[in-house]
């Protein structure tokens, strides 16, 4: 987790941080950080901290926990599944919505799994030579890390606040109307943590998203979208492609098709999106790319064709499918955004609608089952409710835990 410096400023007051620290010792603070090169600065706890955490954590997830708000009291009522997240009553700001309906602020897990991998994961760190032996480090305080969150939903799945291998999560809608899961939570936690606690079940996703929509919204419009055509045609190959000759890690070249939809300029300076993904010489040879570079211009072509087109409500603010409106100085990349996240949403409503009693967990643009649904079916709701064809794809989730050694 990250905190900001006025946070540490708000609890400790302005440099007291460093100085408390240095008296007691909890953290291990990095040297190696730089405001230069927008990086900010690391904290490691240390050993003797770790130690004490690992303690606790392992006898606390054989008890029923009990849950605190900030001031100390007890919470025993379970919360809806979907809040707003402005200060506006609900009401008047959360759209009706199927998710509301649902039982997704209980979400069962298996927690008999999470134990196995809490187990595997200290007997990985306990392989290490030493913790401050340098080419061990990352790796080490990487699963270390894994194993904290891990151990804390163990603690959260069974107490007295949600129940018995059961995970609370609350949703908040923000103002585009996308859903994220709050606080501690299966929606942002390590692939291989999701993968122990949701083990045997289904995971729906909707392929492309993003570029099937702007293909969608900009078809009625008269523009044919030729790069993005040619990329859907063959995604995994196109990122192989990139991956390659660009000499990057695959995960590395969709992070770099995301940020060209999302407005990442096609610059060298150090700190915009893509340079500080992959680094400036890489950055170079990427943009030289005719397929990148044709497929980053045509998203610029569209971007301003979907912004001029943007529904608009009353004080001509760009309104999405959701019904969610968006500020009046917006930027273009912004009302992009704004209009395909509200496609998503609708998608996703439709989805559920179809499967209601049966999903688990929401994640953006997918969702996790129970049990094995039927994609055709989903995609024709979508379809009927939305008027966009979008692919689901499915997979069951395994957990694998030697692969996610070899990748830390």
């Amino acid at each position: 987790m990250s905190w900001h410096h006025t946070e540490l400023y708000k609890w400790f007051r302005k440099g007291q941080f460093e100085s408390i620290n240095d008296d007691i010792g909890l953290f291990r603070i990095s040297n190696n950080w730089s405001a230069a090169r927008n990086e900010t600065r690391a904290f490691w706890m240390s050993p003797e901290l770790q130690s004490v955490m690992e303690t606790f954590t392992g006898e606390m997830a054989q008890r029923v926990t009990g849950v605190l708000r900030e001031d100390g009291k007890q919470i025993y009522k379970v919360p809806n599944p979907l809040r707003s997240k402005s200060s506006v009553p609900r009401s008047k700001q959360v759209v009706d919505s199927v998710i509301k309906k649902t039982t997704l602020n209980r979400v069962q897990v298996n927690c008999s799994q999470l134990r196995v991998l809490s187990t595997a994961l200290s007997k990985e760190l306990k392989a290490y030579s030493s913790p401050d032996f340098w080419p061990h480090q990352r790796s080490r305080d990487a699963t270390y890390n894994v194993k904290i969150f891990n151990d804390k939903l163990l603690m959260l799945a069974e107490s007295s606040y949600g129940g018995k291998d059961t995970l609370v999560h609350v949703y908040i809608e923000c103002a585009s109307g996308r859903v994220y899961a709050t606080g501690l939570n299966l929606q942002n936690a390590p692939r291989i943590v999701k993968a122990f606690a949701l083990a045997g079940h289904w995971n729906y996703d909707i392929q492309n998203c993003h570029f099937s929509v702007i293909d969608q919204m900009v078809e009625p419009l008269g523009y044919q979208c030729k790069a993005i055509r040619s990329y859907l045609a063959r995604k995994d190959q196109f990122r192989k492609s990139i991956a390659s000759q660009v000499d990057i890690p695959v995960s590395k070249a969709k992070q770099c098709l995301l940020a060209i939809m999302y407005g990442a300029r096609m610059t060298l300076s150090k700190g915009c999106a893509i340079p500080k993904e992959i680094g400036l010489e890489k950055a170079q040879a990427l943009y030289a790319m005719p397929e990148f570079s044709d497929l980053a211009a045509e998203i610029k072509e569209c971007s301003k064709l979907i912004s001029d087109h943007a529904t608009k409500n009353g004080k001509c603010l760009p309104k999405n499918a959701f019904g969610k409106t968006l500020q009046a100085k917006a930027t273009i990349s912004q009302i992009l955004s704004h209009q395909i996240n509200g496609v998503e949403r609708c998608a996703l409503e439709a989805a559920i609608s179809v499967c209601q009693d049966d999903v688990l967990l929401l994640q953006h643009d997918s969702l996790v089952s129970r049990k094995r649904l039927d994609v055709k079916i989903i995609e024709e709701e979508i379809f009927q409710k939305t008027g966009y064809r979008l692919s689901i794809s499915e997979i069951q989730i395994q957990p694998k835990f030697k692969e996610f050694l070899q990748n830390q």
